[in-house]
């Protein structure tokens, strides 16, 4: 009963209130005005309640955003901020270069500033047509700035350790564990004889193998156990250099998304986890909001199952 009569008590406190205005001096009267217009435009949060400012994007008090925006392709619930639809995968800002951020008139078919085509760019290396900096297939850099931005993300002073921890994880991961003492024995004797072979052409003059020292192969006899502890290992040492290349927020998401590509690793099992929603991406061209930040992330076999 006492939620029934709300309606009919606030409606009677705004009689009074533009009553009681009325009898107010001027200047009283218009500061009222001012007050019951941004009432009229505020927005009420569709989650919690709260009543916000007319130019609020976002509930100022559990975050939600305030207008709904819907692709323009699909029809699917985007973000206000967002410039790409994850449910289609397609760029939907009109007004901004998806290469660089940079203003675009809907009549423009090239971007006044880094004159990439609004359509689009055909990858030299896989032939498909990608819109960002980076081509979104092979992750090859299609643009100047994304070349410039790849160069300046490796000048770093861990990037040589960065690039052995790469080498190492892939090697681990194609190693094969050794399930029985018969299986250690065998491929001792194969390795022995693998030095042994490659003596042989070497002493036999061979060019190839001339100067080619005869090492130990660097694939370890490792238990799974073993193994998996070692991959865990290197996984945890990389992870924590990518921390520190973590992308910071910014304003512009098409420089998001070159800034972040460009500091990719070359392994295979990588996600991008976002800021904006704490998702897993194959990258950041498949995030809506890249530039609320984010970091790469080792994947493990529990991971890759959260990728969206």
């Amino acid at each position: 009963m006492q939620e029934q009569n709300q309606p009919i008590q606030s409606d009677r406190q705004r009689q009074q209130e533009l009553v009681s205005a009325q009898q107010q001096p001027p200047q009283a009267k218009a500061a009222f005005a001012g007050n019951m217009t941004q009432m009229a435009f505020a927005q009420r949060c569709p989650v919690c309640g709260t009543v916000n400012e007319a130019t609020a994007t976002f509930c100022e008090h559990c975050g939600s955003p305030l207008k709904e925006t819907v692709c323009p392709h699909c029809g699917a619930k985007v973000d206000p901020e967002a410039d790409f639809c994850e449910h289609c995968h397609t760029y939907i800002s009109s007004d901004r270069c998806s290469f660089c951020g940079a203003p675009m008139a809907n009549t423009d078919e090239f971007c006044q500033e880094c004159g990439s085509p609004r359509k689009g760019i055909v990858c030299p290396t896989c032939h498909s047509l990608s819109h960002f900096g980076f081509c979104e297939r092979c992750g090859m850099p299609l643009t100047d700035r994304a070349r410039i931005d790849l160069e300046a993300a490796w000048a770093v002073d861990f990037a040589t350790e960065v690039r052995t921890l790469e080498r190492q994880i892939e090697e681990l991961w194609r190693t094969k564990p050794v399930t029985s003492k018969q299986e250690r024995a065998r491929r001792e004797r194969n390795e022995v004889l693998r030095q042994r072979v490659l003596q042989l052409l070497r002493d036999d003059g061979e060019p190839a193998y001339a100067q080619t020292a005869i090492e130990r192969e660097h694939t370890q006899l490792q238990t799974p156990d073993e193994l998996r502890s070692a991959l865990e290992q290197k996984r945890k040492m990389l992870q924590s250099l990518l921390d520190r290349m973590e992308l910071q927020p910014t304003t512009n998401p098409a420089m998001a998304r070159n800034i972040a590509m460009a500091a990719k690793p070359h392994l295979s099992r990588l996600a991008w986890r976002c800021n904006f929603k704490n998702a897993l991406h194959p990258s950041p061209l498949a995030c809506a909001c890249p530039q609320k930040g984010g970091k790469w992330v080792v994947l493990t076999g529990h991971e890759e199952n959260e990728l969206s």
